[in-house]
């Protein structure tokens, strides 16, 4: 895990072809050395690398669950490619490779499990049968993030007084997750509203970033359980994606 944060962060996982192989089936056949000879009713294993251990398991009566974070692997291909088209500039989009990976994982899984509604019906709409796709939506404790009430009657203050509104995105500025449309809006707003950003900025995000930084007060990423402060600076949560399947913010 370590090694791969480290590659991906050194932009290697683009330029290498084979880095991205190595990993993943690295990882699975690992998974597979510690598991084998082990009797299991489920295994829950991610896309991408859950082949070996699906095979490891073929012959036996162990469900094979197979968790699917973002949608069907040809929607995400397919929307992105067309976002790449739309912003003219390169986008991270899944490696042929890893497209065709998970397509046998899919077929091979039992279950496929989906963490959205639109994850869901991207593999309805792929011809996927609907019978083997589960939805599981994640959840939080919302009143971490609740504002206190003398920040609501600050806000309520401040916005009857006629001054900008709060507007605030977290996660990653990234091409897949709207990053274009953020920075269009908050060039279009840029007079009645001030927009910040807290989290980290993706590779395919950096040349957006570039004009974006004219309208958007970026915020380096930080921990979960400071983010409340953040949500209480503002007055409007966005969030645009363009195939995020589970954006956990």
């Amino acid at each position: 895990g370590i090694a791969f944060r480290l590659i991906a962060r050194l932009g290697l996982m683009e330029r290498v072809e084979w880095i991205e192989h190595y990993f993943h089936q690295w990882f699975a056949r690992s998974a597979v050395h510690i598991l084998v000879g082990k009797e299991f009713d489920v295994i829950y294993a991610f896309s991408g690398v859950a082949e070996e251990l699906f095979h490891c398991f073929a012959k036996t009566a162990t469900i094979r669950f197979l968790a699917r974070g973002s949608c069907h692997v040809l929607t995400q291909r397919d929307l992105l490619r067309r976002e790449e088209e739309r912003i003219a500039g390169r986008v991270e989009e899944p490696s042929p490779w890893r497209v065709r990976r998970e397509l046998r994982e899919y077929n091979e899984a039992a279950i496929v499990v989906t963490l959205s509604s639109f994850a869901r019906q991207s593999f309805a709409d792929q011809g996927f049968p609907k019978e083997k796709v589960r939805l599981l939506l994640s959840a939080t404790d919302v009143g971490h993030f609740r504002a206190e009430p003398r920040i609501i009657a600050n806000r309520a203050t401040r916005i009857r007084g006629g001054q900008r509104l709060r507007v605030l995105s977290v996660g990653t500025f990234s091409v897949r997750k709207g990053a274009a449309d953020l920075t269009a809006v908050a060039r279009a707003a840029r007079d009645i509203a001030e927009f910040r950003f807290v989290g980290s900025v993706s590779r395919d995000g950096r040349k957006i970033g570039r004009e974006a930084r004219r309208y958007i007060d970026f915020r380096a990423r930080v921990p979960h359980h400071e983010l409340n402060w953040q949500y209480a600076w503002a007055d409007i949560f966005v969030l645009l994606s363009i195939e995020d399947g589970f954006p956990a913010v």
